[in-house]
C-alpha cells in the first residue's frame, strides 16, 4: 500500500512520483543490507550501483572465526582442527577424532564504533551474548585408517550494529543526522565426512546450508543552509537470507612434526527475500528528485560471494603447538547483477589475503593448555559513503586493517570432559574526504568464548 502526503512544493503526476522508487527495487535490496560504517547505510535510498550511487558495503563479509580452541590461537586452525570445528576450518581434520565427540560454545560480543563526520565525534556500542556454536563428530570404527562424520551449527557472521553520525553547520549542511540499528546474525548449518587415504594424507568434505536474517531500522534527517534541500527517511527493512556451499578439505602430515592443510571453500550464492517499510521526504531545487511517499512492500534478490583458498602449516614439537595459515579471497568477483563498482568504473571491493598465527603450549603434567594467537584480516570494502545527501563516494584511506590479538586456555577436567575459553581485542580504522570534510571511522571489537566439549570413547 503507498501513502501520498500533501506537498508543499509543486507536485509530480502520481505515475512520476513513484516511478523512481519502484523502478529501483529490485536492485537495491543489497545496498539496504549494507552496514552503516562510514555512511554506507545511505545506500538505502541510493541503491542501484550501476547509476552512480554508493555501492554497498555486506555485512557476509566478514568472518572472525569460531571456536573457543581456535580463537585462542587466533583462528590459525586448518592445519590443527581435530574437534568438530573441523566442518568450518578443515573437514579432513576429522580424521583425527578417535571418539565421539559433543560440544559446544557461547560468545559473548560487543563492539563501540566511533565516528567523526565533518568534525562531530560521535560514540555508540552493543553487548550481546549468544550460542556461538554446537557439533557432533562419530569416528566410524574401521580396520585400518580413519573415517569420520560430522554436524554442526556456527554463527559465522554477526550483524547486530548500532550506529549513529552527525553534523550542524558545516560544508554547506544545516543540520544532518543518521541512525542506525540493526540485529541479526549468519549461521552455517554443516554435515560433512572425512577418511585417511593413507597414514599421510587425509580429505574432507562439508556441505554447509548458510541462513539468517535481519531486523534494521536507518532514520535519515536533512537540512541544507539553502533552505530549500532537505529529507526526512525512516526505513524498516526484515531480510531473510538462505546459501547453499560447501568446502573441500586436505591434510598432509610431513614426518611426525609438521602438517599441511589446504581449504577450497566453493562459492556462497545467496537468495535474499524480505520486507521493506519506507517513510519519505525528499525535496530539491530539482523537481525530479522530490520524493514524498509511505511505502511497503516485497523483495527478492541474489548474491554471490566467490571462492576462499586457504593455506595452513603447523608445527608440534613436545608440548608447543604452532600454527599459521592465509587465506586469499578476490572480493571483486562478488557477482550482484554483475561485478560491484563505483560511478567512475573502479571496483568498491578489492582482494584480501587474510594472515592467522597461533600457538598453544601445554604445562608439563599439568591439564592445563595456554594459547595466544594474532591475526591480520583487511577489509575488503575500498570505497567510502563522504556524503549522503549528494550520494558521493570516495577511495578510502585505511589507517590498518583489522588487526586482532586473542589469548586463551584449555582445562581438561577429566578424560572426557574439557573447557576451553578465549578473548580476543580487535580494532580497524578508515578516512574518506569530501568537499564538506573528513568522514572517520573506528571499529572496536572484543569477544569472550567459553566451550565445552564432551567426549564418549569407543
Amino acid at each position: 500500500m503507498t501513502t501520498v502526503r500533501s506537498s508543499q512544493t509543486e507536485p509530480a503526476a502520481p505515475r512520476e512520483r513513484f516511478a523512481r522508487p519502484r523502478v529501483e527495487r529490485a536492485r537495491r535490496t543489497v545496498a539496504i543490507l549494507s552496514l552503516a560504517f562510514l555512511g554506507a547505510g545511505a545506500s538505502a535510498f541510493l541503491p542501484t550501483v550501476s547509476e552512480g550511487s554508493i555501492p554497498p558495503e555486506l555485512p557476509f563479509t566478514a568472518r572472525r572465526g569460531v571456536g573457543a580452541r581456535a580463537m585462542g590461537m587466533g583462528g590459525a586452525y586448518s592445519a590443527v582442527a581435530n574437534d568438530y570445528h573441523a566442518l568450518y576450518y578443515n573437514p579432513a581434520g576429522l580424521t583425527r577424532l578417535r571418539d565421539t565427540e559433543f560440544g559446544l560454545v557461547f560468545d559473548k560480543r560487543s563492539a563501540d564504533v566511533d565516528t567523526r563526520y565533518l568534525g562531530n565525534p560521535e560514540s555508540t556500542s552493543i553487548d550481546n551474548t549468544n550460542l556461538e556454536s554446537i557439533g557432533f563428530v562419530y569416528p566410524y570404527p574401521t580396520y585400518r585408517g580413519s573415517l569420520a562424520f560430522g554436524l554442526s551449527y556456527e554463527r559465522i557472521s554477526s550483524f547486530d550494529l548500532d550506529y549513529f553520525r552527525s553534523a550542524e553547520n558545516r560544508g554547506g549542511i544545516d543540520f544532518e543526522e543518521e541512525s542506525i540499528e540493526e540485529d541479526g546474525s549468519l549461521g552455517a548449518y554443516q554435515a560433512g565426512f572425512a577418511w585417511e587415504l593413507s597414514p599421510s594424507v587425509a580429505l574432507g568434505f562439508t556441505g554447509t546450508i548458510l541462513a539468517g536474517s535481519s531486523d534494521r531500522r536507518r532514520t535519515f534527517d536533512f537540512r541544507a543552509d539553502n533552505g530549500i534541500d532537505r529529507e526526512s527517511t525512516i526505513t524498516e527493512t526484515r531480510t531473510d537470507m538462505t546459501a547453499i556451499t560447501g568446502s573441500l578439505g586436505i591434510l598432509y602430515r610431513l614426518g611426525k612434526q609438521v602438517d599441511l592443510g589446504l581449504v577450497v571453500r566453493l562459492p556462497e550464492s545467496f537468495d535474499l527475500d524480505g520486507t521493506i517499510h519506507d517513510d519519505v521526504i525528499r525535496y530539491q531545487d530539482d523537481p525530479t528528485d522530490t520524493l514524498d511517499y509511505i511505502d511497503d512492500f516485497n523483495f527478492s534478490d541474489d548474491l554471490t560471494l566467490p571462492y576462499r583458498i586457504t593455506g595452513a602449516v603447523a608445527y608440534n614439537f613436545g608440548s608447543v603447538l604452532l600454527s599459521g595459515e592465509a587465506t586469499f579471497t578476490d572480493w571483486k568477483e562478488i557477482d550482484y547483477f554483475g561485478e560491484i563498482r563505483t560511478d567512475d568504473r573502479g571496483f568498491a571491493y578489492r582482494s584480501t589475503t587474510d594472515l592467522r598465527i597461533g600457538g598453544e603450549f601445554s604445562i608439563p603434567e599439568q591439564p592445563i593448555r595456554l594459547r595466544a594467537g594474532f591475526a591480520s584480516q583487511p577489509v575488503p570494502y575500498d570505497v567510502i559513503a563522504v556524503d549522503v545527501f549528494r550520494g558521493e563516494a570516495r577511495r578510502a584511506s585505511f589507517d590498518h586493517d583489522f588487526l586482532f590479538f586473542t589469548f586463551g586456555a584449555g582445562l581438561e577436567l577429566d578424560e572426557s570432559l574439557v573447557i576451553d575459553a578465549a578473548y580476543m581485542t580487535g580494532s580497524f580504522k578508515r578516512t574518506g574526504e569530501s568537499q564538506a570534510g573528513f568522514t572517520e571511522e573506528e571499529i572496536q571489537e572484543k569477544r569472550v568464548l567459553i566451550g565445552a566439549t564432551f567426549r564418549v570413547k569407543g
